[in-house]
């Protein structure tokens, strides 16, 4: 006679064994999970600073721009640089020239009007010691007081500290344009702030150019 069923014992141990395999696919998935969340907070994050990447800063930025030209409202773009950053790397060493990086990026956030609170997030690193921040909804009277409000404040931290460093910033501001996307606008903010950061540093350092 053919055995056509199974044993209450088979059934329990049938149970069991199943339910160890589930277990180790979700203690799998459960970590296939976390190892997504990193590598997607990587692409999107710099590892140093914790500031947005440049790619996902313009893909931001430009969507920023388009509910710009919605609101008929100005947006301003202040472009960052540490003076003399590399004699710090070359008198201190990388190690406290990243701590440097770190310390200006975190007072970039902090300085940034707290009644912004898209805007507190919305800070970036280009690359090296470049950073930017995109204030919505602010013409450039206002740039004008985040970025000398910024200036001073990392010119005070490190002076208090004992540590002469300072930084220079140039400002661009995009009127609302109906016609334009986005993309050129990313590229023409940029390069506005960028001529304005240069005469920041040919001219003394420690300013605010606009």
């Amino acid at each position: 006679m053919v055995k056509d069923y199974k044993s209450l014992s088979e059934i329990v141990k049938d149970h069991d064994k199943y339910e160890r395999r589930n277990s180790r696919l979700e203690n799998s998935n459960e970590h296939l999970r976390g190892e997504l969340f990193k590598w997607k907070r990587k692409a999107k994050y710099d590892d140093l600073t914790g500031l947005l990447r440049r790619e996902t800063f313009n893909n931001i930025l430009k969507r920023f721009i388009i509910r710009s030209n919605r609101t008929n409202t100005p947006l301003s773009y202040v472009l960052v640089d540490i003076d003399h950053f590399k004699k710090v790397n070359d008198t201190y060493g990388h190690d406290k020239g990243d701590e440097v990086l770190r310390e200006v990026s975190d007072l970039l956030r902090q300085s940034v009007r707290d009644t912004d609170i898209a805007t507190r997030k919305f800070v970036g690193r280009y690359g090296g010691e470049e950073l930017v921040i995109v204030l919505p909804n602010t013409d450039s009277d206002g740039a004008k007081i985040v970025g000398e409000r910024l200036r001073k404040r990392v010119e005070e931290h490190f002076k208090a500290k004992n540590f002469s460093l300072t930084i220079s910033a140039g400002v661009s501001v995009y009127s609302p344009d109906s016609s334009e996307d986005g993309s050129e606008a990313v590229d023409d903010l940029y390069k506005t702030a960028d001529e304005k950061l240069y005469e920041a540093k040919k001219t003394g350092r420690n300013k605010v150019v606009y």
